[in-house]
C-alpha cells in the first residue's frame, strides 16, 4: 500500500513542479531588482513539415510585496479562466506563515499553516473540512535555498518522501533527488552548466527498486533578458542521438512579462 501511494505521490510531483513551486532545484528561477508582478507562459513545441508551432500549455501571474514575498499565485487554463489561485501571508519579520488555496471559483480549497523550528520550515495543511491533507517539513541553507523537504503520510506520520537538493560554488543547483520511505533513491537530476551550448544542462533519471529504468537529457537556454536582468525569454531543448552524433530538438518555450516597483 505504502509503495503505492509513493508511486503515486511522484506522479503528482512530476506534472506540478514549477506549478506548486516545490522546492526541486531549478536552475535560473530567481528574481532580481525590486519585481512586483512576473506573468508566465509556457507552451509545447511540435515540429510540422519542418518548422516549430507552439502550443499554449501553461498561464500564471504572480504577486510580490516590496520585501520581495510572493504573496499570490494564480494560474488559468488556455482559455484565461482562473484555475486555482495561492493566497500567502508574511509576519513582520518576513518569514511565510500561511498558504490559501482557491479553486478557480473562489472556493477554499485547504489552508497550509507553516511554523518553524530549530532552522526547519513546517508546513502542515488542512482541507476546508479542517482533516490534515499533506505535511512537510523543509530546510533550508542560509542564502534561503531549499536543501531538503521531507513529505509525511498523512494518515501514520510516516516518512512518504524525501528530496533533496545540493547546490555548487557559485550557489546554483549542482543535483536534486528524490528518496522513498525505503531509503531507495527515486529520482536523480544532475545539472552542468555553460555545457554543448546550454545554459544549463540536465540528466534527469528514474529508478525503480534502486534500479534505473529510464533517463533523459534536456538543456536551456536563457534567450532573452529585461533592462532588470531577468530572463524573459527560455528555451528548452531535449537531447537525442542519431547514428552516433548529439542533436538538440526544442521542445518547450517559456516566457515571462516582468514589472517592477518604481
Amino acid at each position: 500500500m505504502m509503495r503505492r501511494r509513493h508511486a503515486l505521490l511522484v506522479g503528482m510531483l512530476i506534472g506540478v513542479i514549477g506549478v506548486l513551486a516545490l522546492p526541486m532545484a531549478t536552475p535560473f528561477e530567481g528574481l532580481v531588482g525590486s519585481v512586483s508582478i512576473v506573468e508566465y507562459w509556457s507552451y509545447d513545441v511540435e515540429f510540422r513539415f519542418g518548422e516549430p508551432e507552439e502550443e499554449l500549455t501553461g498561464h500564471s501571474i504572480e504577486r510580490y510585496d516590496r520585501q520581495g514575498n510572493q504573496t499570490e499565485t494564480v494560474h488559468y487554463d488556455t482559455t484565461g479562466r482562473v484555475t486555482e489561485r495561492y493566497s500567502r501571508s508574511f509576519n513582520d519579520e518576513g518569514l511565510l506563515t500561511r498558504i490559501d488555496e482557491f479553486d478557480g471559483r473562489g472556493n477554499l480549497v485547504s489552508s497550509t499553516r507553516v511554523t518553524y523550528e530549530s532552522g526547519v520550515r513546517k508546513h502542515r495543511a488542512y482541507d476546508q473540512h479542517g482533516n490534515i491533507s499533506s505535511a512537510s517539513d523543509i530546510t533550508l541553507s542560509p542564502s534561503g535555498k531549499t536543501l531538503t523537504m521531507v513529505l509525511y503520510d498523512e494518515e501514520t506520520g510516516d516518512l512518504s518522501l524525501e528530496i533533496r537538493n545540493t547546490y555548487n560554488d557559485h550557489d546554483e543547483p549542482s543535483a536534486s533527488e528524490w528518496w522513498n520511505e525505503d531509503g531507495e533513491r527515486t529520482v536523480r537530476s544532475i545539472y552542468r552548466y555553460g555545457v554543448e551550448g546550454m545554459d544549463v544542462m540536465d540528466e534527469t533519471e528514474f529508478y525503480v527498486a534502486g534500479v534505473l529504468f529510464h533517463s533523459f537529457i534536456t538543456g536551456k537556454v536563457l534567450a532573452k533578458r529585461d533592462l532588470g536582468g531577468n530572463w524573459i525569454e527560455k528555451l528548452s531543448y531535449k537531447r537525442e542521438e542519431k547514428f552516433g552524433e548529439t542533436e538538440w530538438i526544442l521542445s518547450n518555450v517559456y516566457r515571462r512579462r516582468i514589472e517592477y516597483y518604481e
